[in-house]
């Protein structure tokens, strides 16, 4: 008899604990964060979770790698209830009139929370708008910049650039590096709420390299054998995602996958 399967359980982990307790803090204090954390280790799922809880307060906007400055103007401006200027100096009046709103909107009790998720993918201009942005808002606004370890190599890397160095320092005091994925530990609690067979742990230690790699192997396979009314297995675990039944997947994984 097969195992009910209810729906993926996000279980709350030491990485979404640390990122949330962080940005709680940012809610509480006037902070300047960046919160380092690896790729697949929950951030941006709790990041969008604490804007969710704290709308009133914290206006987010994702850093996509097409992504130039105007468009983060835009976005924040769009959710601070405000028209994005156009034309000459657009950049300069967005910037100007978003550090007036932020300062505004502390003076009337309210503690804004800025937040700029996925920050690796950050290009020159809207790094020196940063600087600009926290020179203006700094005790009056908490800036809070999420990304992985490539954002710390690329303020290393652009320190030749203009305004680059200032924004480093200022960033550098509150920089946190998030807990890193131990597999063997951080695995265990998705595992016991799923009731993974032993053989099938293994093979996710393998293949599975983070908590959102972990979700996309298991889970479609725990819906499968609900739906067929079987045991979770090797064998089953195997022919879902066409691994062999060998220990020769290991090396081969990426293919696999």
């Amino acid at each position: 008899m097969a195992t009910k399967f209810t729906g993926w359980q996000n279980i709350r982990t030491i990485q979404s604990t640390e990122i949330l307790t962080e940005l709680l803090e940012a809610k509480n204090e006037y902070r300047v964060l960046t919160i380092i954390c690896d790729t697949g280790l929950g951030k941006t799922y709790n990041v969008d979770l604490f804007a969710e809880r704290n709308k009133k307060q914290v206006y987010k906007v994702t850093v996509g790698d097409t992504h130039n400055l105007m468009y983060v103007l835009q976005e924040l401006m769009e959710q601070l209830g405000m028209r994005a200027w156009q034309g000459k100096n657009s950049r300069y009046r967005c910037l100007r009139d978003i550090t007036t709103k932020l300062i505004e909107l502390n003076e009337m009790g309210v503690h804004p929370v800025v937040i700029l998720d996925e920050m690796e993918n950050a290009k020159n201009p809207l790094l020196k708008a940063l600087k600009q942005l926290y020179d203006a808002v700094v005790n009056k606004c908490s800036l809070v910049l999420i990304g992985t370890h490539q954002l710390i190599d690329i303020l290393e890397k652009k320190s030749r650039w203009q305004s680059i160095p200032q924004l480093k320092r200022r960033l550098k005091a509150g920089t946190r590096y998030i807990t890193p994925l131990n597999k063997a530990k951080h695995f265990k609690p998705f595992f016991d709420a799923h009731s993974v067979p032993g053989d099938v742990q293994d093979m996710l230690f393998d293949i599975a390299d983070n908590y959102g790699e972990l979700h996309d192997y298991l889970e479609p396979v725990l819906r499968r054998c609900a739906a067929k009314n079987i045991e979770l297995t090797k064998e089953e675990f195997c022919r879902y995602h066409k691994l062999p039944m060998t220990k020769q997947f290991i090396n081969t994984k990426t293919n696999a996958a």
